[in-house]
């Protein structure tokens, strides 16, 4: 995990080492209730947390996103820097 800034935006980056999401699920897994591809191994959830962290960030004027880059999964936060979004 790591921070940056890029202008007006805080990121966030959480990165791990493990297999790439498929292309085709790549959005799906942000989609409440929808947990993309399930194997013997997973955790029983929901699939609500995804879609409730990127519904946040873009209420608050960012984003959540999933990219796969070098070898690593990395879901990347992007929230705006600036105080004023709470006072809308």
């Amino acid at each position: 995990m790591h921070t940056e800034s890029d202008g007006d935006f805080g990121v966030l980056i959480v990165s791990d080492d493990g297999s790439a999401i498929p292309e085709d699920l790549r959005e799906r897994i942000f989609l409440a209730y929808d947990r993309g591809a399930q194997g013997p191994s997973d955790v029983p959830s929901l699939g609500l947390g995804l879609h409730i962290c990127r519904t946040l960030a873009r209420l608050m004027d960012g984003d959540l996103v999933y990219r796969y880059r070098s070898g690593r999964s990395e879901f990347v936060l992007t929230l705006p820097l600036r105080s004023d979004v709470a006072g809308r």
